[in-house]
């Protein structure tokens, strides 16, 4: 873990963009941990969870099948959750799910994938670590926004092809006349 003076932790904030950071604590399974930022946190994967409901869901999901990689997205989703929520997460209610889920959208602007996989990933753990029967859990994956592959018309190509005739024609046009 690395630890810095409050004075430090404000400037890397007021670099990121936030104005205070009287309210800004780092939490890890619930516990407050000061003017601290782990590199744990901070990782992409989780590799190693310390809380012990993080290391039950963990084992649930190994139980069930899921791949390495899903493991590690779904421990993710889980401590973004706890974070979020400054305590852990099985005490969580259906109001704080509902309003983690609106803040990934509204707040974070993540895109649907993310939030997929953080819906999946919380949807796992509160079916299989923590059973819950919450309405917020069943509702369906924020849809994936389909886009349209870019497709030229035929005089576009031509003209595409043109240029690059061109381009082609003028860098190696030198090289011809030396007799090379």
């Amino acid at each position: 873990m690395i630890t810095i003076d409050e004075v430090a932790f404000e400037r890397i904030l007021n670099q990121r963009g936030f104005h205070s950071a009287s309210s800004v604590y780092v939490y890890h399974c619930g516990e407050r941990r000061g003017w601290a930022l782990s590199l744990e946190s901070m990782m992409s994967i989780d590799l190693n969870p310390t809380c012990s409901i993080a290391i039950r869901f963990l084992e649930d999901l190994q139980l069930n099948g899921k791949e390495v990689r899903t493991q590690q997205a779904y421990s993710r989703a889980l401590r973004k959750f706890t974070e979020f929520l400054a305590h852990p997460a099985d005490q969580a209610t259906e109001e704080q799910l509902r309003r983690y889920f609106l803040f990934l959208i509204e707040v974070r602007k993540l895109s649907t994938s993310t939030v997929n996989v953080a819906q999946q990933g919380l949807k796992q753990f509160f079916k299989l670590t923590c059973p819950r029967d919450w309405k917020v859990l069943k509702l369906a994956r924020v849809k994936v926004e389909q886009k349209l592959p870019v497709v030229l018309a035929c005089d576009e190509m031509l003209f595409h092809h043109y240029l690059l005739a061109r381009l082609a024609f003028t860098r190696i046009a030198p090289f011809a006349n030396r007799g090379c």
